[in-house]
């Protein structure tokens, strides 16, 4: 082996230390390749949003500090061209919300939300954001964004609320819905995190009852929920008086203890209800008409049943905007909106030439059969013109049943259906090939019972209100069910079987079904919860009301109007007990 002299080891560990710069220079001069074919010098197109000022924790019913939300584009840059409109939503709990402008278009990318004020306190808070481009020809999609969560907060407990309390209240039964107190902060604000226990006592005790069942409760979410109490002595001006420690006590508007009413039949119209109690007494429920107390669809609402003044006893009654009823010999008298003048009218009067009727169907206009057969209408259907009083209908049919909804329908003795509107006055069949032994008409659709029992329904599609299955076309309801009554509402249908089972089917965003759910339509029916046996079934504008074989009344969906007559006003998707 040839020996290596110093010299020569000197000189390579010379050309090895020169060199070991140039490699890191030749890598240093790729990883700047590589990043700039990465992350480009200019921002790409828009396909993202980013909060970068995040929403922070903020008091109810205050301004909230700025939230920014940024257009970017894949790798983060952002896009300050084109323009965009950014759309903020509040993702949370239905008690909470915001106001303010929710739409900003944004200045060199950036949205900048300022003014936005929260209320309804709770946790859990989120905001989203979408965009859209203020140019039109723009078809990039661009990615939701979604905020931390953060929490609308509330001061400290300091004031007691009841916001559930009866009307009237069964001496039997517990009271239902179940009595409700809200600690609240001194701006109204609930108190969602509060854990002071409030006790329930009887403010006044005008007939000597007893209060029974739990009347000290823990409250969750800021509400303590008295689910099982009950006052035995009937008698009106009772009240509730509720404490909690610290707080000053809070005292219940006055309320009555009464057996509840029994019902001949129940009308839903489309703010309210009335019917026709077992002792032959009228009663509405709901949002009123007009200035006096017994009219109903303007000013103030009855949480429950309330008598109907004017010293007329109806046999029957059937409501809409207004109302209008038969006393046992045939005489019809309508009130509310609209009256038979077209003025308003706070309790039942005579109309004037109206022959005598058997039956009488009223909507934004009334029509009836006398007992002969003949069809009479007005108020603007029936004819082609508006009439203030009843005119005979077109075609010279005979009827035996006749419902009124946007368009009319009826029986004729024939059992064949007929329907008939503005543009063409003139009875035209419909369901051809159909018999018919009674039938209903809504909004935009109508429905009828053939003398085999099946259900058929046609008109316009409006959210399965057909109960023919995906399609919502004209034909027979489908599930084979054997129906011997049948209601329409706005947009959907109720019927009853001949064993009195209660179906529903159609739109359903109030719990109008009456099955337990709200928000999702059936198009198929479906069995209203509870398993009540009915004897008839009424279905309204956004509300359901029946009578049980008993006599008991019951009404479900919309109620924030007072028109489910439960002494409250809150919707309910089952059904609950007119009081």
């Amino acid at each position: 082996m040839t020996p290596i002299d110093s010299a020569s080891q000197s000189r390579r560990a010379s050309v090895r230390a020169s060199a070991f710069p140039l490699v890191l220079f030749t890598t240093w001069l790729v990883a700047i390749s590589c990043t700039d074919s990465t992350v480009p010098s200019t921002p790409g197109r828009a396909v993202k949003l980013a909060f970068t000022i995040q929403p922070q924790n903020t008091l109810s019913q205050t301004v909230m500090a700025p939230i920014v939300v940024a257009v970017e584009d894949a790798h983060g840059n952002i896009v300050t061209t084109p323009g965009y409109t950014v759309a903020l939503g509040l993702t949370a709990n239905p008690e909470t919300g915001f106001s303010g402008t929710n739409d900003v278009k944004t200045v060199n990318g950036i949205a900048t939300f300022s003014g936005i004020t929260l209320f309804g306190p709770g946790p859990g808070n989120t905001f989203t954001a979408d965009a859209r481009p203020d140019t039109y020809d723009i078809s990039d999609s661009i990615a939701t964004a979604t905020s931390v969560s953060f929490e609308i907060t509330s001061g400290p407990a300091a004031k007691l609320a009841f916001t559930v309390a009866p009307s009237v209240v069964d001496p039997i039964d517990a009271i239902t819905p179940a009595v409700a107190v809200t600690i609240l902060d001194t701006a109204g604000n609930k108190v969602w995190r509060a854990t002071n226990r409030v006790t329930l006592t009887l403010g006044s005790d005008p007939a000597g009852g007893t209060l029974r069942g739990t009347t000290t409760v823990a409250p969750s979410n800021g509400v303590a929920i008295f689910s099982n109490l009950s006052i035995d002595n009937p008698g009106p001006g009772y009240t509730f008086a509720a404490a909690a420690p610290g707080l000053a006590v809070e005292t219940s508007n006055a309320f009555e203890v009464r057996k509840p009413l029994t019902f001949v039949s129940v009308s839903a119209g489309q703010l309210h209800s009335c019917g026709i109690s077992t002792d032959g007494g009228t009663y509405c429920w709901g949002r009123k008409t007009g200035p006096a107390p017994s009219g109903y669809d303007g000013i103030a609402e009855d949480v429950s049943a309330t008598p109907v003044s004017g010293g007329v006893q109806l046999a029957s009654v059937t409501s809409h905007v207004g109302n209008c009823g038969l006393t046992a010999s045939g005489a019809l008298y309508c009130w509310g909106r609209p009256a038979p003048t077209g003025t308003y009218s706070p309790y039942p009067v005579a109309v004037p030439g109206a022959p005598t009727l058997t039956t009488v169907s009223v909507y934004n206009h009334t029509c009836g059969i006398t007992p002969g057969g003949d069809g009479y209408c007005w108020g603007g259907d029936g004819a082609t013109t508006y009439s203030s009083v009843p005119v005979a209908a077109a075609g010279g049919l005979k009827f035996t049943v006749i419902s009124t909804g946007y368009n009319t329908c009826g029986v004729a003795t024939t059992n064949a259906a007929y329907c008939w509107d503005y543009n063409n006055a003139t009875p035209a069949v419909a369901m051809s090939g159909v018999s018919f032994t009674t039938l209903s008409v809504g909004e935009e659709h109508a429905c009828g019972i053939s003398t085999a029992g099946a259900a058929y329904c046609w008109g316009h599609a409006c959210i399965d209100c057909l109960g023919t299955g995906p399609g919502d076309n004209a034909g027979a309801v489908v599930g084979g069910l054997k129906f011997a009554s049948i209601s329409v509402g706005k947009w959907y249908t109720c019927a009853v079987t001949t064993a009195g089972a209660a179906y529903c089917w159609g739109y359903n965003i109030n719990g109008e079904l009456g099955d337990g759910s709200s928000g999702n339509s059936r198009s198929v029916p479906t069995r209203v919860a509870g398993n009540l046996t009915f004897a008839s079934i009424s279905a309204g504008d956004r509300h359901t009301c029946g009578v049980t074989t008993t006599g008991a009344a019951y009404c479900w969906g919309y109620g924030y109007d007072g028109q489910l007559g439960a002494g409250t006003l809150l919707n309910s998707t089952i059904p609950i007990r007119v009081r």
